[in-house]
């Protein structure tokens, strides 16, 4: 009876390792990541630097002295099986720019409001900046 009992409890967890391993698959499978190339930028004291998304993550890093800032991004997706995920993470990309006194690091994306509301929401493309 014993031994009958372990052959089971064998089964169970053989059974439960193989789902998780399963699903933690489809998810490391379906994730994406795609890096851009680094974009350094001048910026000078008395300037601000605005960093605008609608999803993602921004670290600043500190600089030596005598070094140029560097722009380093990258766009993920957790999962592009989400309706329109995978179209818009083709798409995401972003820009640099001066506008007088300003420095803007911002998405180029949607050109409606409606559009941004769908960049918006869970499980849609990222952006990830260190600057």
């Amino acid at each position: 009876m014993k031994n009958l009992s372990q052959r089971h409890s064998h089964r169970v967890f053989a059974l439960a390792a193989f789902l998780a391993l399963g699903l933690f698959g489809k998810f490391a499978l379906g994730a994406r990541e795609v890096k851009f190339k680094e974009y350094p930028f001048e910026i000078t004291r008395g300037e601000q630097l605005i960093v605008q998304g609608v999803r993602g993550q921004v670290r600043l890093i500190s600089l030596a002295a005598g070094k140029t800032p560097v722009v380093r991004a990258r766009k993920l997706i957790q999962d592009p099986t989400k309706p329109g995920a995978a179209e818009r993470f083709d798409s995401l990309s972003f820009t640099v720019r001066r506008e007088g006194g300003i420095v803007m690091i911002e998405p180029k994306g949607p050109s409606s409001r409606q559009e941004w509301l769908d960049w918006s929401r869970p499980g849609q493309p990222e952006l990830a900046f260190e600057i």
